[in-house]
């Protein structure tokens, strides 16, 4: 699905959408469940599936007082 697809079909800007690919932006929990809705996948799993990308470049885990977050 192409972001202006997925921007259209959620009303979200496409350029919003490439900054959040890019890592320039955090979504609001209420864009993530838009975001999910738009790619028909469940909350829940997209969920797991950051949390598995998380894990595998080395920032999961919980967040201490000392670690920032992201």
């Amino acid at each position: 699905m192409s972001q202006e697809a997925l921007g259209l079909s959620i009303g979200i800007h496409p350029t919003w959408i490439s900054h959040l690919e890019s890592g320039r932006v955090n979504p609001s929990w209420g864009n993530v469940r838009r975001l999910a809705g738009g790619l028909q996948v469940p909350l829940s799993e997209l969920a797991a599936l950051a949390e598995d990308l998380e894990r595998k470049h080395g920032r999961g885990g919980p967040v201490s007082p000392d670690r920032p977050l992201g």
